[in-house]
């Protein structure tokens, strides 16, 4: 299954508002060796260039977890182009992404635990698709922001029906970090006013593009 990371200049994204409410997310680590139930063995994970730059710029600090990135000549070439041009991250043979590392019995990610070392935004170092992550974007026009529809095969993954609003939910939290705070705000304006969806107008300024 495809993840891939899209900035398109002034495009619009409809925000499956109910789906969002309804799912509770909580990252500690794939429980476990291996790829099973692991989300960095499930999906093949496609990015932007600005987003390849970054990655490189931090491999120094990945590969003090992720070793296997250096070879005798600095660091392998982690990228591969797809068949229809797009640029995706390439994986262990046991189907892994090769920034995925064991600790403490858990699989975690090496451009995470780079970015917290570093005291830099995960958003800085992290694909977009990997960060919203239960969240999935579609290739439709207008894309949609809504659950991945397997999110609920992973233990870190619960249906939610309390009564905490969606400006209280995590999730909310990172779309913020990866679509900014005027984004936020539409969807709970929306989500407060008894929406199920609403379309957002994605504004990305020039050098995030």
């Amino acid at each position: 299954m495809r993840q891939a990371s899209k900035k398109l200049k002034n495009t619009s994204m409809v925000v499956e508002i109910k789906q969002v409410e309804t799912l509770s997310h909580t990252c500690d680590g794939c429980q476990g060796k291996g790829p099973r139930r692991s989300c960095c063995a499930t999906y093949e994970v496609c990015i932007t260039p600005d987003e390849m730059e970054a990655i490189v710029g931090v491999f120094p600090e990945a590969s003090k977890f992720c070793p296997d990135l250096k070879n005798r000549d600095g660091f392998q070439n982690v990228f591969e182009e797809t068949d229809d041009g797009l640029i995706s991250l390439d994986t262990t043979e046991d189907g892994l992404c090769v920034f995925a590392y064991q600790s403490e019995d858990k699989t975690r990610c090496g451009l995470h635990s780079a970015a917290a070392h570093l005291k830099i935004p995960f958003d800085q170092v992290k694909p977009a698709v990997c960060l919203l992550w239960p969240l999935s974007i579609s290739d439709d026009d207008p894309q949609q922001l809504s659950i991945a529809e397997d999110a609920l095969a992973f233990h870190c993954n619960t249906r939610c029906e309390s009564s905490k609003p969606i400006s209280q939910r995590a999730l909310m939290d990172t779309i913020e970090q990866v679509y900014g705070t005027d984004v936020r705000m539409q969807i709970v304006n929306a989500a407060e006013a008894g929406c199920e969806r609403t379309t957002i107008l994605l504004q990305w300024p020039e050098s995030a593009l």
